[in-house]
């Protein structure tokens, strides 16, 4: 049987209140912290008003949690260009010198040995 999720009234809670509004406004969960530990997950409620997270949707928000990711529905979230682009030159010139030719050859090779001598 599905625990009741208990509801605590921040009408006198002017702070949380306005998270609370927020929360449902942008329809975006957010991560309560202390310092640099996770704490909570505040998560807006569906049209009617109700509860609409199971245990596995707000377990998977944890888990997300824990690894820093706070919108893991967005690809680009936390997305950094100068970064990407960093490591694209720092990656310049890493093929120099390769033979993309001998390397098809090989994996064509490689293909047509016996089936019993591949690893499984």
């Amino acid at each position: 049987m599905a625990r009741e999720v208990k509801s605590i009234d921040v009408s006198s809670i002017p702070e949380l209140l306005r998270l609370a509004e927020e929360v449902e406004s942008s329809q975006q969960r957010r991560v309560l912290r202390r310092s640099n530990q996770d704490l909570a997950i505040v998560i807006p409620l569906g049209p009617r008003g109700r509860v609409g997270i199971s245990r596995e949707q707000a377990l998977e928000a944890q888990i997300w949690a824990d690894v820093g990711v706070a919108r893991p529905d967005d690809f680009w979230a936390g997305y950094d260009s100068a970064a990407a682009l960093a490591a694209l030159r720092q990656a310049r010139g890493t093929l120099a010198g390769f033979d993309k030719d001998e390397f098809l050859k090989e994996i064509y090779e490689a293909r047509e040995q016996d089936g019993n001598t591949r690893p499984a």
